[in-house]
């Protein structure tokens, strides 16, 4: 939940509700398998702590289009 708090502030400072409601759908097809834990190809490979919670985050506004 961490990863979200580097991008979901300008999301909701910055986008229209139409924008945001688009980026949250591109969200959702990410998938649940993504955050699965045991899914080493998902959000797992970019490890615990700061550097990876940032990783993510990018990973993450990359597929939002931010």
């Amino acid at each position: 939940m961490f990863t979200f708090n580097f991008f979901i502030a300008p999301l909701l400072l910055i986008r229209n509700e139409r924008s945001l409601a688009k980026s949250i759908d591109a969200l959702r097809n990410l998938g649940s398998d993504f955050w699965k834990g045991s899914n080493k190809r998902g959000a797992r490979r970019f490890g615990t702590g700061m550097g990876g919670y940032s990783n993510l985050a990018d990973h993450v506004k990359r597929h939002l289009g931010i």
